[in-house]
């Protein structure tokens, strides 16, 4: 069944993004999923701080997008699709992330 769910991701490419990232068995997952093809990786912190990770776990992630939250000029947008996703589960003060 996996190896079934394996092949259908790698024919309908898609990217994940890992909130984890400079956690090495992240970034490990991340490198091996890349290698293999089923999906493409996106690793959520600090870029130096998963360089180092990534140099630990024996892995490179150079060619792997990092998005530091603190740096990313569209966190407003992502917090509000993160928001809508959620359901409601997850909310934030309404004047600073959601649409009035």
């Amino acid at each position: 069944m996996l190896e079934n769910f394996i092949e259908i991701l790698k024919k309908n490419h898609r990217t994940i993004a890992f909130a984890e990232g400079t956690d090495a068995r992240i970034i490990q997952a991340a490198c091996r999923l890349r290698d293999e093809g089923i999906l493409t990786p996106v690793l959520i912190g600090n870029r130096q701080i998963i360089d180092g990770a990534a140099v630990r776990a024996g892995c490179d992630v150079r060619d792997i997008e990092v998005i530091d939250p603190y740096k990313y000029e569209h966190l407003d947008v992502m917090v509000k699709v993160m928001v809508k996703a959620r359901n409601g589960k997850l909310t934030f003060p309404k004047k600073q992330w959601q649409d009035e």
